[in-house]
């Protein structure tokens, strides 16, 4: 999820990206045009980490930490009221989510991420499948 956020962010000019944080009416420009840049790499580079199983503890650790600021984000634009037709999560390409249900998805992310940290176990990573197959060709 968190690759494909960031990607789709990649994919368009970041004029757009820029544009959208600004929507939110609470950072200084400078701050936007850093979230702007650096937001998916973020997304791109943890969220390819979770996937591979490497570093899950710290990498969940930073995308519940980003998650948890666009909630806060999300929060204060709906308690503001204000207009947004789309949250910019995918970078407008794709998919479309509005203020509450980017809210609803990046809750269940939050609980998910808490879950991936917090496990010793890593089993929705591509490194728990492999590891499992390469188990039963041996045994098998």
């Amino acid at each position: 999820m968190f690759f494909f956020s960031g990607f789709s962010k990649l994919i368009r000019p970041i004029e757009y990206f820029e544009y959208t944080i600004g929507q939110y009416q609470i950072f200084p420009e400078l701050i936007v045009n850093a979230a702007a840049h650096t937001t998916p790499w973020i997304e791109i580079i943890f969220g390819t980490y979770l996937l591979l199983g490497l570093w899950t503890f710290f990498s969940g650790l930073v995308l519940f930490g980003l998650t948890v600021l666009f909630q806060i984000i999300l929060s204060q634009a709906l308690l503001r009221k204000i207009p947004m037709d789309d949250c910019g999560c995918f970078g407008g390409n794709f998919i479309h989510l509005n203020l509450y249900q980017s809210l609803i998805l990046d809750t269940i992310l939050a609980l998910i991420l808490i879950t991936i940290a917090s496990s010793t176990r890593h089993l929705w990573t591509l490194d728990s499948y492999f590891n499992s197959s390469e188990k039963r060709n041996r045994m098998g």
